[in-house]
């Protein structure tokens, strides 16, 4: 591959690339006027024989937040009350009178089902307010003290849209605030200056490039300065629709770094699975059928949403919408629908106004000419996580040219509730992956970091194989890591289970000292010390693989059971997970042509990863193996950006 100034200038075998080499020196000395000595000013990396790609584009992250929970309580696997306790006190014991103790990553379904009251944060934290979020970010705990700080009691109603959970009998709220009534909370709690800011912004993209992702979901200050050290595409509040029209008249949609694009709106129509307040068209199944919020719940009014939904659109404008449930989904299709109609209702009106015949009509040429139109305006529905039908679902946001935003690592998480929660069938038509590129519609997956963790080789691995990494295949990753750059895999407690013969337990989990210095004045050292606890020995764990397969992330193929997958036929091809993970995630956002595939005219970001992944075809050619990634969780080892080193796990 040939790069110059950040951009792919040709692709192929060594020959081709040094012929293009050739004709650009040539083409250079033409320009300029003057000899240009050969091969002056080039430089040539050898790779190694390692894996390369597309830089990761993760379609729907939370950037800031993300970079904010790295430094807060993490609960991400507390399996008990005791340890939720233990965790939380560690940090309260660190803060001053007046300090919020933030955080979050809890989830119920680790520790049995029980939920968390705000007595349970009011015996560690004191009179410090404590405000701790579910992993979904749909469901927050408060403790008495914040709850004081907010005014919320017994006489507080539920805000539209939210849910304050009380006791029986009494009404006296639990601590547990769902969906918008989460929104009373963070009317109190300082918002962060604009230096943690900053510091979570480098934070994020630490993690990110150490992960192999080099395209993110508007952080001006930073782009300005010439330092935002990840590319970034931003949605704002669809309320504020108006005012991000005016900002792109004025300004275009990219800012002039390459690194900041905006343009898109986005709301909410639901919750989460998690919380109970994805809307389904049928009662969930482990509730009261008579329960008002057995179904879930609309986050904002279903007109309200169509009509603003069908303004930002007829403004020209992207539009993303959250909607998890059956029955959220179906709306926003409807939604979209009826705003694209009204478009071609009016352009097609001017038509006849100006002369014309108004030109195409009520049948399939109108049908084109709605899905070209949803194509163009790139309109989203994000997580799309259950389908009342998968072809029917499919069919109509085919039709209207929608893309959808699925989450695999949300499969992994949510794959021991599917059938309790929804039952067999509804179940079976969970995270339909298939389903979705079986109607021509192209995926753009995500993350949704930090509500998962940022992990796209994992998200690849549950897209195909419908599955969390077998234990063995999660230690052989993680003992190709330096201990600092160690975590645990979504869905498997690897962190724990491979500890005693996996780790170097003496070892802390931090990058090592010269590796300290500043984002912008260097390639960026690996996530921050705060965001990953010290390995804990335990019992006993698997016997670590044989010859060069640790160094590759790669487990032996008899290593143990593999686990049973969750609704195998909807599983992908490796190729179509990583065009997903890739390119389709660039185009649902207007990148296609920048990011998200190694072809000339591209922005030069890729990685390099170890791993078995690519084996020799017939004729000889290397195609990545779905067979190597059972067995393999590949390995980040450097990430480029522009051209440029970004990250470097074996110099850091």
């Amino acid at each position: 591959m040939l790069v110059r100034r950040g951009a792919v200038l040709a692709v192929g075998s060594e020959e081709d690339v040094r012929s293009a080499l050739a004709e650009a020196i040539s083409q250079m000395a033409t320009e300029a006027g003057v000899a240009v000595a050969g091969m002056e000013g080039v430089m040539e990396h050898d790779l190694e024989g390692r894996f390369v790609m597309p830089g990761f584009v993760d379609a729907h992250v939370h950037v800031i937040p993300g970079g904010m929970a790295l430094g807060r309580v993490d609960l991400r696997g507390a399996a008990s009350r005791q340890q939720l306790l233990q965790r939380v006190a560690a940090v309260a014991g660190r803060l001053g009178p007046g300090e919020w103790v933030l955080g979050g990553q809890w989830d119920e379904g680790e520790w049995g089902g029980e939920l968390p009251t705000a007595e349970w944060l009011d015996e560690v934290c004191g009179d410090l307010p404590a405000y701790l979020t579910r992993h979904d970010l749909h469901l927050g705990l408060a403790n008495s003290a914040a709850l004081a700080m907010a005014g919320i009691g017994t006489e507080t109603p539920d805000p539209e849209g939210g849910i304050i959970d009380r006791h029986p009998g009494t009404g006296r709220p639990t601590g547990l605030l769902r969906e918008r009534a989460m929104n009373l909370m963070a009317a109190v709690i300082p918002e962060a200056s604009r230096a943690e800011r900053r510091a979570a912004l480098a934070a994020a993209a630490r993690l990110a490039l150490s992960r192999g992702v080099t395209t993110l979901e508007v952080y001006m200050p930073a782009a300005e300065e010439g330092s935002l050290p990840v590319r970034i595409y931003t949605h704002v509040p669809l309320p504020t629709w108006q005012r991000l029209k005016q900002w792109q008249l004025a300004h275009g949609w990219a800012h002039p770094s390459g690194r900041l694009f905006w343009g898109g709106v986005k709301e909410f129509a639901d919750g989460s699975l998690g919380s109970r307040t994805a809307l389904m068209w049928q009662p969930y199944s482990d509730v009261d059928p008579n329960s008002p919020y057995a179904r879930g719940q609309h986050v904002l009014e279903p007109q309200k949403l169509r009509e603003l939904a069908a303004a930002a659109i007829g403004a020209g404008l992207q539009v993303s919408i959250h909607a998890i449930g059956d029955r959220a989904v179906d709306e926003v299709v409807a939604a979209y629908e009826a705003a694209l109609d009204a478009v071609l209702d009016r352009e097609e009106g001017g038509e006849l106004a100006a002369g014309g015949d108004g030109g195409h009509g009520q049948g399939a040429g109108r049908e084109a000419r709605r899905r070209m139109l949803g194509q163009r305006l790139r309109l989203r529905i994000e997580h799309v996580q259950h389908l009342s039908g998968d072809a029917n679902a499919t069919i109509a946001m085919a039709r209207n040219g929608i893309t959808p935003v699925p989450n695999p690592p949300h499969l992994l998480t949510d794959a021991a509730m599917l059938q309790p929660r929804l039952g067999k069938d509804r179940a079976a038509r969970a995270f339909a992956f298939g389903s979705l590129v079986a109607s021509g519609l192209r995926p753009a997956f995500a993350s949704d970091w930090p509500v998962v963790d940022l992990q796209p080789w994992t998200s690849v691995y549950g897209a195909v194989h419908r599955t969390t990494p077998p234990l063995g295949v999660a230690c052989a990753m993680l003992r190709a890591l330096p201990a600092w750059a160690r975590f645990d895999v979504t869905g498997v407690q690897s962190g724990l289970a491979c500890a005693s013969r996996g780790y170097d337990s003496s070892q802390e989990r931090k990058p090592p000292a010269s590796s300290s210095s500043s984002a912008a004045s260097s390639s960026l050292p690996p996530p921050p010390s705060s965001s990953l606890a010290a390995p804990k020995p335990l019992g006993e764990a698997i016997e670590p693989p044989q010859g060069g397969h640790a160094a590759a992330g790669c487990a032996a193929e008899a290593l143990e059971e593999w686990p049973s997958p969750v609704a195998a036929e909807q599983r992908l091809s490796l190729d179509a997970a990583l065009l997903g993970h890739t390119s389709w995630a660039a185009a649902s956002v207007g990148l296609e042509q920048y990011v998200g595939s190694l072809a000339p005219g591209r922005r030069a970001d890729f990685v390099e990863v170890g791993g078995q992944l690519a084996e020799a075809d017939a004729v000889g050619a290397l195609r990545v193996s779905e067979g190597g990634l059972r067995r393999c969780l590949p390995v980040v080892t450097r990430t480029w950006l522009d051209g440029e080193l970004a990250y470097d796990l074996l110099q850091v």
